[in-house]
């Protein structure tokens, strides 16, 4: 009986951990999605791919200024697109 006790509180906690990760990583990627919203000329499924890239790590736009994101996001698309017909990339 203890056991059972036991297992359930593991499973629980472990749920609560879960969803507090799950909840504080949609909120952060949340508010770049935001501000990326205002100042960047995307498209909703680019913004959001982007803001996760930011919000893990992954990219990182180190200018301030307003355009530098979305001109940059579709300068690398472009490349993207264009190695990737070369088989280069």
């Amino acid at each position: 009986m203890f056991k059972r006790v036991l297992q359930a509180a593991v499973v629980g906690i472990v749920l609560l951990t879960v969803a507090t990760a799950a909840g504080y990583f949609g909120m952060r990627v949340g508010r770049k999605f935001a501000l990326n919203q205002l100042c960047c000329a995307m498209s909703q499924r680019q913004n959001f791919k982007v803001s996760v890239r930011e919000t893990l790590g992954l990219v990182k736009f180190p200018s301030n200024r307003t355009g530098s994101l979305g001109c940059r996001n579709r300068v690398s698309r472009r490349h993207e697109r264009l190695f990737s017909r070369r088989g280069i990339g």
